[in-house]
């Protein structure tokens, strides 16, 4: 009987995502989407611009656009395609007459497949987290020292990147499991990891969270976010929902950043 319901199984992936309004915020900057490729491969892709740069709302859309045109049509990834996004997205603001500082933003990328293989693509900074087919949670949180994040939109000026390659020559990632920090390389990175059912992609804005005396650990409300019931349809959506509008109040707990969320799952369906 056991083989015969296993037999009746096939591993699945879904997707989905949220963004929203960060308290002092006049217009949203953060950006998702989350679709499902040709293979079955379950994608997210997460932008977060830069408050001071003009136009970044609009410049994080084209940015996540972009990718997710590169993505579907190449049914890839990889860290050199970060400047094919780049060229698409510099393209776009020529062409809507907006200066390219619009695309001062981070730019996370996620992927995982069905048999529980997952990357994350980075340059800029916010939280990772996923959960392991034994249950198990670990999140990180990319951070740079100066507080100046590496934004895509350098690579377009050598004396603008130079700049910046001097503030930060490198970028920290916080493991927030065990308080443990290694350092990397500022511009592009990438995280595989093995034996994932759910990951996980944040702005910066779940760092931002906070009660009316403190500013909490982003675990806090990471940890919250990820009790998540049902992963059917709109699971981001409803559980983000659910989160800012009772649990947060009920806390007395509110985003002064601008809140990003992407989630990807790997399930079992029954088949007749």
């Amino acid at each position: 009987m056991l083989l015969d319901s296993l037999s009746k199984t096939r591993r699945v992936v879904c997707s989905d995502s949220y963004f929203s309004i960060g308290h002092h915020h006049h217009r949203c900057e953060d950006y998702t989407l989350h679709f499902v490729s040709e293979d079955g491969c379950g994608w997210g892709v997460l932008s977060d611009g830069c408050s001071s740069s003009s136009y970044s709302d609009v410049g994080a859309r084209l940015l996540s656009l972009s990718a997710q045109q590169h993505i579907l049509l190449k049914q890839a990834f990889s860290e050199r395609d970060f400047d094919a996004i780049l060229t698409s997205a510099e393209v776009s603001c020529s062409l809507l007459g907006i200066p390219v500082e619009a695309l001062d933003a981070t730019v996370l990328i996620g992927k995982l497949d069905s048999a529980g293989i997952a990357q994350i693509w980075g340059v800029g900074d916010g939280v990772l987290a996923w959960v392991s087919q034994k249950g198990e949670f670990h999140a990180q949180a990319v951070r740079f020292p100066s507080g100046a994040p590496s934004y895509l939109s350098y690579r377009l000026s050598e004396q603008q990147m130079n700049i910046h390659d001097a503030i930060n020559p490198f970028c920290e990632m916080h493991f927030l499991n065990d308080s443990t920090v290694e350092q990397w390389p500022a511009g592009a990175w990438c995280v595989e990891l093995r034996d994932v059912v759910g990951l996980y992609l944040f702005s910066d804005g779940l760092e931002s969270f906070c009660s009316e005396r403190e500013i909490l650990s982003p675990l806090e409300p990471l940890q919250e976010l990820l009790r998540i019931r049902s992963f059917h349809g709109s699971f981001v959506q409803r559980r983000c929902h659910r989160f800012l509008n009772k649990e947060c109040s009920a806390h007395g707990w509110h985003h002064f950043d601008d809140f990003s969320m992407v989630g990807i799952h790997l399930g079992e369906v029954y088949e007749d």
